[in-house]
Formats: C-alpha cells, sequence, structure tokens
C-alpha cells in the first residue's frame, strides 16, 4: 500500500501522474498493490496554522467559512487517465471516466 501522499496547489496532476505511474509500476513488476492513499482527498487546513489552507485535495475549500467543495479538474482529470491505464492492462472490465462529480 502507498499511503499519505500528496502535493499542494498546482502540482497536483504531474504529482497524481507521477503516483500513477509508480502504482503501473508495481503492478506491471507482479508485486501486490493493495491499495494507494491520496490523502487529503478533501481539502485540509493546517495542522499549526488553520487560516492557511493546502489545496491538496481532489476538492479545494475555497471557503472555509462555507466548506463547500470544488473540484479540482486536473486532479480529476489525472485519476481518470489512472484508471483508464488500469483498465488498458485488463485489471477493470469497465472504468466509466467522466468529468461529472457528486459533492
Amino acid at each position: 500500500m502507498i499511503s499519505e501522499t500528496s502535493i499542494p496547489e498546482h502540482k497536483r496532476y504531474s504529482w497524481l501522474k507521477m503516483i500513477s505511474r509508480e502504482c503501473l509500476s508495481i503492478i506491471r513488476n507482479g508485486i501486490p498493490l493493495y491499495g494507494c492513499c491520496i490523502y487529503p482527498i478533501i481539502d485540509r487546513s493546517d495542522w499549526d496554522f488553520p487560516d492557511i489552507w493546502h489545496h491538496s485535495g481532489l476538492w479545494d475549500i475555497p471557503d472555509p467559512d462555507s466548506l463547500q467543495r470544488e473540484i479540482h479538474y486536473e486532479s480529476l482529470l489525472a485519476l481518470n487517465e489512472f484508471r483508464q491505464e488500469l483498465s488498458d492492462l485488463g485489471l477493470q472490465e469497465e472504468v466509466p471516466v467522466t468529468t461529472d462529480v457528486l459533492i
């Protein structure tokens, strides 16, 4: 399992692509991969400075007062591309790639 991984702001797409490549490499080498934890999946504030938000999740919280979530579309794209690569390897029968997001 790959756990508690993240990167903030505009680097999320390239970071998720790197994590995807690592996961695929593990799988292609016949090593069991039981999961990959993307932390945080929803934006979070800094541990020491709660007024600072990292923008490191699949969903951002642009307004901490309302806590309304907003999808980070580049991250969603990276995840959908990874899901498609898994499907291409025959690891999933059907991978719906979508831009529709339930919030």
